[in-house]
């Protein structure tokens, strides 16, 4: 398994717009082969930045997600409302810690 962290900072009063983005795009998301978890936080700190934690089953079906349109989508209708690229990490379970 596979979790991706992805972090998003969005402009000052556009995160009503990114939340009914994130909202399409987790839904659809949810519904991918291969996908086991996929949540959208929004910081108690700074209202502005908001984290994805996705779980997947491997690197192949995280391809497919890349290349889906949902995601494309996504992508292309946040340019304008994040203020910098997203901040992205993949991390995988210690397994020896879990038994």
């Amino acid at each position: 398994m596979v979790t991706i962290i992805a972090e998003f900072t969005v402009k000052s009063g556009k995160g009503a717009e990114f939340e009914k983005l994130a909202s399409e795009v987790m839904k659809s998301s949810r519904r991918e082969h291969g996908n086991i978890g996929y949540t959208v936080y929004k910081s108690r700190s700074c209202p502005d930045k908001y984290t994805f934690i996705e779980e997947w089953l491997n690197d192949a079906v995280i391809a497919v997600h890349n290349e889906s349109r949902h995601f494309k989508t996504f992508i292309g209708a946040i340019a304008d409302i994040v203020e910098t690229e997203p901040v992205i990490a993949q991390y995988e379970k210690v397994g020896r810690i879990y038994g």
